[in-house]
């Protein structure tokens, strides 16, 4: 029978039992729309849901019991789990499927956050989190920077002014690129901009260095007069070649104490005594302690000493220059945000800070700000909680923050007792991209910066281990794998990522749940659908006896009775995805009210894709087909004699 003619007879026969093919097609269409909802529904929530706060190829990797485990393990309470040092790493990276790792270290210590957004000042416990720098980071940080749009345009960054350093452009915004001063590609920032380099003069270093020689030194005297004619010689102490700078941190009459010898072995100081001795208990802690112990018997050998040091010192690292700013931060008191930051500048050129060595100085020597990068959720946190409590703006542009400065007062807290304030400092930071790589609350530097203040906080033994790693798992039939192995080497997945393989995994037996009815429903529309065709058949014997009779194969009966059966599976596979669809965006519609106060709700819940779209027809036109197969078969079997005789 020729497709033409074969498609008439369908379109007759639909048309003469319309109310028998609509009944037959609800089913279908009932169990299609449930299909596709709950299929799009799953798939929007893990990607645009579950996955932007745990993305799919990332697995965060910590020591058994967490991080609080391997602190007790360190301080040496209880044997503690495996520690993350460099060789587990290694072991990580080898175990396969895993394409990178992601080595974490977070701030040990204590810290308060400072910083002011649309002229409101925000203050709170500082969380720095650090990660080791790494080309699939800062391309992905290029990436987001480079998908950002500015509403308005920077004046600033139009202009073409020539330029030698970064210092020379008239906006921060600005940097100089071949000569010329240019937009900023803030992204380049995320490297170890403090890095030292060793040298013997200032034509090594840098335009804007010097080659400096820096020193924390703690007197330990016997009278209390000579610490200030000390103090002085110091101060004058000059260098031909190297900016020496000697900083006298703590001046104290009585004898050396082991708490003094751990103090300035996590500096990296000296101890000069001058007519004392170390305590009998101390001894034993300074032959364990790399530090470097000066013994004078009076003030005029002291005075011998720092004038020989031009002599002695012929080499430093390259480090930025003098600087001084205008009030010792600690007079400046709490809660003045604004007044540290018209403070903080000091004498430093265009893109730099005073950085000075405490709170209780006005010394210091300038330095870039450092680099940290937030986690994209962050401005939604704040667009949907801050601003309704702040009673301020919400950022309708992530990028507006790149740029955005604040300082860490390290060793302060709100929660906890505070370091001394000698050891209090101040150190200047500034936005300069986004990943999904940085910690959730807080902010996350490249890996030399927790290195070296948990150096300086807690001493070497605190930067033998990581705290976490992050490990790239590109092929999602990979992950299981890559967990079992990585918890036979004694590890186990964070909290974090915990919480997002059972989230998946919930998800993934709701959706299966949903299909399995969705299925039923489909299934007994099928058996419908035969018992619909069987009656069908049955009521056009007659009929189908003619055709038979004048010349009609038992294959065009069949296509008869398929085709009708493919046309009901198609109609209602249309239907059911259009249903489908319009009850998704009413859910979208409802679910835009709870938007601000749920920053995690997505604009649509919903991925609709083609190949969704046209599996689900499919899976309607092959149901119908199954329960069209055996009305077909029968109906082809009638013998044209038997039936028009007894017509």
């Amino acid at each position: 029978m020729p497709f033409g003619k074969l498609i008439r007879v369908v379109l007759q026969n639909v048309s003469r039992s319309k109310k028998n093919f609509i009944f037959s097609s609800i089913g279908i269409i009932v169990g299609i729309s449930t299909f596709t909802f709950f299929i799009a529904l799953s798939g929007g929530i893990r990607e645009r849901v579950l996955n932007r706060i745990f993305p799919i190829d990332q697995l965060e990797i910590e020591p058994i019991g967490g991080v609080a485990s391997a602190l007790n393990s360190a301080a040496g309470i209880g044997p503690g789990p495996r520690r993350l040092d460099q060789r587990a790493l290694e072991q990580i990276k080898a175990v396969e499927g895993v394409s990178s790792i992601h080595p974490k270290m977070r701030a040990r210590f204590q810290a308060k956050i400072e910083t002011g957004v649309l002229d409101r000042r925000m203050a709170g416990e500082g969380f720095i989190e650090g990660m080791r720098v790494s080309q699939q980071v800062v391309d992905e940080l290029r990436d987001r920077e480079a998908s950002c749009s500015l509403n308005e345009e920077d004046l600033c960054r139009r202009r073409q002014v020539e330029c030698v350093t970064d210092s020379d452009c008239p906006h921060e915004g600005m940097e100089c690129i071949e000569a010329m001063c240019r937009p900023r590609e803030y992204w380049r920032s995320f490297r170890d901009r403090h890095a030292a380099q060793a040298c013997h003069s200032r034509e090594e270093c840098n335009a804007d260095q010097v080659c400096g020689f820096d020193r924390w030194i703690m007197l330990r005297v016997k009278e209390r007069s000579v610490i200030k004619p000390i103090k002085e010689a110091v101060a004058r102490l000059k260098h031909p070649s190297i900016d020496v700078d000697l900083y006298v941190a703590l001046s104290q009459t009585g004898a050396l104490t082991s708490e003094d010898i751990r103090n300035m072995e996590r500096v990296g100081g000296e101890v000069w005594l001058v007519g004392v001795d170390v305590e009998p208990e101390a001894r034993k802690t300074l032959k364990q302690r790399p530090v470097t112990v000066r013994r004078f018997a009076s003030k005029d050998e002291v005075m011998t000493h720092i004038t020989s040091l031009p002599r002695v010192i012929d080499a430093g690292t390259c480090a930025g220059v003098p600087c001084t700013v205008d009030t010792i931060e600690n007079e400046i008191g709490s809660w003045k945000y604004f007044e540290y930051y018209a403070n903080h500048r000091g004498s430093c050129s265009s893109g730099r800070y005073c950085a000075t060595r405490n709170v209780l100085t006005d010394e210091g020597r300038c330095e870039a700000y450092m680099p940290v990068v937030l986690n994209p959720l962050m401005i939604e946190f704040y667009n949907s909680n801050v601003v309704s409590q702040l009673q301020t703006q919400p950022l309708p542009n992530a990028c507006l923050v790149l740029g955005l400065k604040g300082y860490f007062r390290l060793g302060f807290s709100f929660l906890k007792t505070s370091v001394p304030t000698v050891w209090q400092r101040i150190r200047w930071s500034e936005i300069i991209g986004f990943t999904d790589k940085a910690m959730h609350l807080g902010g996350t530097t490249p890996l030399d910066y927790a290195v070296r203040d948990n150096t300086f906080y807690l001493g070497s033994e605190s930067v033998e281990y990581y705290d976490s790693v992050l490990l790239t798992v590109p092929r999602n039939e990979d992950v299981a794998s890559v967990i079992e192995r990585v918890r036979r080497l004694g590890f186990d997945l964070s909290s974090n990522s915990k919480f997002a393989q059972k989230a998946g995994e919930m998800l993934m037996i709701i959706t299966l749940t949903f299909l399995l009815i969705s299925f039923i429903i489909i299934l007994i529309s099928a058996l419908n659908i035969s018992h619909t065709f069987l009656m069908v058949v049955f009521e056009r014997q007659r009929e189908l006896g003619t055709m038979r009779a004048i010349g009609a194969s038992r294959w065009d009966i069949r296509k008869i009775i398929l085709t009708e059966s493919l046309f009901i599976g198609l109609t209602a596979g249309l239907i059911g995805n259009g249903l489908s669809f319009a009850v998704s965006r009413l859910v979208n519609v409802l679910g835009s009210g709870l938007r601000d106060r749920f920053p995690m709700i997505p604009e649509d819940f919903f991925i609709y894709s083609w190949p969704l779209l046209l599996g689900s027809v499919g899976f309607a036109l092959a149901f119908c087909l199954v329960g069209a197969a055996v009305p077909a078969n029968r109906a082809a079997r009638l013998d044209p004699a038997v039936v028009l005789s007894q017509a």
